[in-house]
């Protein structure tokens, strides 16, 4: 009795180890860490003058998510949304290709840039260093300015 106890045990345990090494394949992950959420932006910072925007009333948000980016500012832009790919690799995040998210004319290029500054975005292909990465907070920093965000 107490053998068939350990044997059901020992069939359970490798059924639950295949089970999940041969899921992994179908199961994306990220390398993002942090970075990763809904960010809601809290302040700009204009590096050229010290000049300091308070947005924590405003309703204006980043989202990380695998390799897509979207900006969203309900207040701001109504219920259009920006898209692009990124890349993160050492504390540096790139917009690669900043986009007006409308799958029916097939998500077309942002080609007026002043769509964009109010989420602090100043070219459609953008870097931004990032000074401060935690759990629930964000600094990053551009050539011109340095916002701040809490992680929703």
């Amino acid at each position: 009795m107490k053998q068939s106890k350990y044997l059901f045990l020992g069939l359970l345990m490798v059924s639950f180890i295949i089970a999940n090494t041969s899921c992994s394949k179908w199961i994306e992950t990220s390398d993002n860490g942090h970075l990763d959420g809904f960010w809601h932006l809290d302040s700009v910072d204009t590096l050229s003058t010290n000049g300091t925007l308070d947005l924590t009333d405003a309703r204006i948000f980043w989202s990380v998510q695998g390799t897509l980016f979207s900006l969203y500012a309900p207040d701001v832009s109504g219920s259009q949304r920006y898209v692009s790919q990124f890349s993160y690799h050492d504390n540096t995040f790139v917009i690669l290709d900043l986009r007006v998210d409308n799958r029916i004319e097939g998500d077309p290029e942002v080609t007026d840039i002043t769509k964009v500054q109010h989420f602090g975005v100043n070219k459609t292909k953008e870097s931004f260093t990032i000074e401060n990465l935690k759990s629930n907070k964000m600094t990053l920093r551009s050539e011109t300015l340095k916002l701040w965000f809490t992680k929703m």
